[in-house]
């Protein structure tokens, strides 16, 4: 079977965001469920607009997980 324009495209971009050779990772973890479920998309944007303000020639992956 043939895989669809769409289905090569993600698979492209996957596997280029894995191969990518990131230089920085920050992680931020929270202690209860529901704090986390709260503050994560707040805490992720305001976040974002700072590093895109202090580093404006970098790339970031946002990437949100659930960690089990």
């Amino acid at each position: 079977m043939t895989e669809s324009a769409e289905d090569r495209s993600k698979r492209k971009f996957c596997e280029y965001l894995n191969s990518y050779q990131w230089v920085k990772q920050i992680s931020i973890f929270y202690d209860e469920t529901d704090v986390a479920i709260q503050n994560a998309l707040d805490d992720g944007l305001r976040l974002r607009k700072a590093l895109a303000r202090a580093f404006p020639d970098s790339v970031f992956l946002w990437r949100l997980a659930l960690k089990n």
